[in-house]
C-alpha cells in the first residue's frame, strides 16, 4: 500500500479552442526533487501522469516510438483513439507476459485542425484488465 501513497494527481482540463493537462508534483523526501509528470508525445499530442512515473515513462516511450513509427510509414500523424488502443494492448501485453501490474492513468491531449480539441483518458488500472 506504500506505492499508493506515492502516487499523484492529474487532471485535463479542455475548451474549444484549449486543453490544459496539470499535475501535482511533489518530492518524495527532502533529498530528491520531484519527478516529470507532463510529457510531449508528438507534436500535436501530450500526457499527463497520475500514479508511479517508472511504470508510465516505459508506456509513454512506447508510445512515442509508435507515434514517430506511424508518422514515417503513412506520412501522417497517428489518431489519438488509435494511440489508446495501443497502449491498452501493451499495457495488457506486459500483464500477461511477466504478471506485471501497471499502475498508471493516463490524459492525452489532441490539438485536430479540423475538429475540436479532445482530452481522451484511459482511466483503468493496467494489469487489473
Amino acid at each position: 500500500m506504500e506505492a499508493v501513497k506515492q502516487g499523484s494527481a492529474a487532471i485535463g482540463l479542455r475548451s474549444r479552442n484549449h486543453v490544459v493537462l496539470a499535475c501535482v508534483n511533489k518530492a518524495q523526501s527532502e533529498l530528491s526533487s520531484h519527478q516529470r509528470k507532463i510529457f510531449k508525445v508528438d507534436d500535436h499530442i501530450g500526457v499527463a501522469i497520475a500514479g508511479l512515473t517508472a511504470d508510465s515513462r516505459v508506456l509513454s516511450r512506447y508510445m512515442r516510438s509508435e507515434s514517430i513509427n506511424h508518422s514515417f510509414t503513412y506520412e501522417s500523424p497517428l489518431p489519438v483513439g488509435r494511440r489508446v488502443v495501443h497502449l491498452a494492448d501493451q499495457a495488457q501485453n506486459c500483464t500477461e507476459d511477466n504478471d506485471s501490474n501497471k499502475k498508471v492513468n493516463f490524459s492525452e491531449e489532441e490539438e485536430d485542425p479540423e475538429e475540436e480539441k479532445k482530452v481522451v483518458s484511459s482511466k483503468k488500472r493496467y494489469g487489473v484488465v
